[in-house]
């Protein structure tokens, strides 16, 4: 078929594209500054630390409108994902967040650098951008408490911002961390606590989180 003028091109183009990245974002009408090829430290931060203050501000408010607001795939309030994310695993953001939760759930603990290499390949095809830091940050927040994290050597709890750090060493250092569930000592450790000193199960999700609250509870008593 004849291919007519650059818009012909275009088309053409795009149609390859959508073949070849079926989960892609950018074709969604994503502004352009958030499709800048570069390392966004502050889009990884948006979604992980301050998206209460600034996730609906700026150039992430597209970002905010498209996922809250029309898909309602994220609440309004901290960005997590509802429950609408289950009727809506067709869209890209669904897709990767399936794709994230089965390599978790497979092997009990989580390459962040495969989970980006992932990401980069077919069928999402994201690259280096706000865009790209936004969507990584948005998968790993369910993660960011509750978690260890590791690169063979290190090994610590995560928190949010630990995981801000983390996915800018793997997407603009390259380099990998792994993040762990609670061992079973450590599950251990936080449930004795809790039963000794009669603590909700929210309290003594992870180590240092029972600790805390053991000290609030014999401050206050």
């Amino acid at each position: 078929e004849k291919i007519d003028g650059i818009q012909g091109m275009k088309l053409v183009f795009d149609e390859i594209l959508n073949k070849i990245f079926p989960y892609r974002l950018d074709k969604y009408g994503i502004p352009s500054p958030l499709l800048k090829v570069q390392n966004s430290k502050e889009g990884i931060s948006i979604p992980l630390e301050h998206f209460r203050v600034k996730g609906n501000k700026g150039k992430w408010k597209a970002l905010y409108d498209k996922f809250a607001l029309e898909d309602k795939i994220i609440d309004k309030m901290e960005g997590n994902f509802t429950d609408e994310y289950v009727y809506n695993q067709d869209r890209p953001l669904c897709k990767m967040r399936e794709m994230v939760s089965e390599k978790f759930d497979k092997y009990d603990r989580l390459s962040l650098k495969e989970v980006w290499d992932d990401l980069q390949h077919p069928p999402f095809g994201v690259y280096p951008s706000p865009l790209a830091s936004y969507i990584f940050a948005l998968l790993m927040k369910e993660y960011s408490v509750g978690y260890y994290y590791t690169d063979g050597n290190v090994s610590n709890e995560i928190s949010p911002a630990k995981m801000v750090d983390l996915i800018y060493d793997v997407i603009a250092r390259n380099k990998n961390w792994e993040l762990l569930k609670l061992s079973h000592e450590q599950e251990t450790f936080c449930k004795l606590i809790g039963d000794i000193f009669d603590l909700s199960d929210e309290d003594i999700k992870y180590p240092n989180k029972a600790i805390n609250s053991l000290r609030t509870k014999i401050n206050r008593d």
